[in-house]
């Protein structure tokens, strides 16, 4: 038997066009940083409620070369993370929300901290 004008090759090009973006990481997600007395903490955001639950969540501190992760969290159901007191004093931070299927990562803003004396006088 045989194969029609487009045969396999047809089906191909039409399967790899439904396969395309979703396999990609297309949905946007940001990502928010605040910091208390080394208690750092925010949200992952995204107009789609899969991107915002159960996401992996890394705290960075900028350094020359390599950056170095201070802690990890997993995202609460509504995007929350939180590390917990980091017992940093000292630094410039950043969260990074990793891409998980669908889901694009995201960066937050820089959050330099100066230490505890920087603190007591603000």
């Amino acid at each position: 038997m045989r194969a029609g004008k487009f045969g396999i090759s047809g089906a191909i090009v039409v399967l790899g066009l439904f396969a395309g973006p979703a396999a990609a990481g297309t949905v946007d997600s940001s990502i928010t940083i605040k910091e208390d007395g080394g208690d750092f903490h925010g949200k992952v955001k995204s107009e789609i409620s899969n991107c915002v639950s159960d996401r992996g969540v890394k705290l960075m501190k900028r350094r020359p070369g390599k950056d170095l992760k201070i802690a990890v969290d997993t995202t609460e159901n509504d995007g929350s993370w939180n590390t917990g007191n980091t017992n940093e004093t000292r630094g410039t931070f950043y969260a990074r929300a990793q891409a998980e299927g669908d889901c694009e990562g995201a960066r937050s803003r820089n959050v330099t901290i100066s230490g505890p004396e920087a603190r007591r006088r603000a």
